[in-house]
């Protein structure tokens, strides 16, 4: 077996148990308390690979936006619903959130399979959200995709050339990975 589809099927692993993981740790302890101790652990280890950190006021606000708001808004979604697996699909609609916004504030253009993908991504979350219990959980977790992706947005405009490591070890997963590039 290539090591590849290895490591793939762990992370995929680790991902998908990280919902019920995060419903049952919420029993016990607060979204900021979860957030935490998150990203405090990722953060050491990080650091050893990274060899240093990046900071200021850009980072920060970067931390804040793509981490802190984020996860916190993920958590309580989770907290506050009875379906986390809703809740995970709303925040990663992100990328719907980006699309959108890097056409109005960053004036990139909109290819046609892009405005498809938003409007499939769009009806699946209204056929998702009619046919489940819409709660506030589900609500929380929409924010937190809109906030992903203004956070998103903000690292485009503002920290595309830094460091990813000693980004990433100073605020853990502030990197919006998952955002979709700039169409060519």
């Amino acid at each position: 077996m290539d090591r590849g589809y290895l490591y793939m099927a762990l992370v995929i692993t680790f991902w998908g148990l990280s919902y019920p993981l995060t419903k049952t740790a919420l029993q016990a302890m607060s979204p900021f308390t979860l957030a935490f101790l998150r990203f405090s652990l990722g953060g050491v280890i990080l650091l050893g690979w990274a060899r240093g950190l990046s900071y200021g006021v850009k980072q920060a606000i970067n931390g804040v936006l793509n981490v802190a708001a984020f996860v916190v808004l993920l958590n309580l979604s989770v907290m506050f619903t009875s379906n986390p697996a809703l809740s995970a699909v709303l925040a990663y609609t992100q990328p719907v959130f980006v699309l959108v916004l890097s056409a109005t504030f960053l004036r990139q253009g909109i290819h046609p399979l892009q405005a498809l993908g938003v409007v499939l991504a769009f009806t699946g979350v209204l056929i998702s959200v009619g046919s489940l219990n819409f709660d506030l959980g589900s609500g929380l977790g929409l924010l937190a995709g809109l906030v992903w992706a203004v956070g998103t947005i903000y690292f485009r405009r503002n920290l595309t050339g830094e460091h990813k490591m000693r980004l990433n070890a100073s605020c853990p997963s502030s990197l919006p990975y998952s955002s979709p590039p700039p169409w060519p």
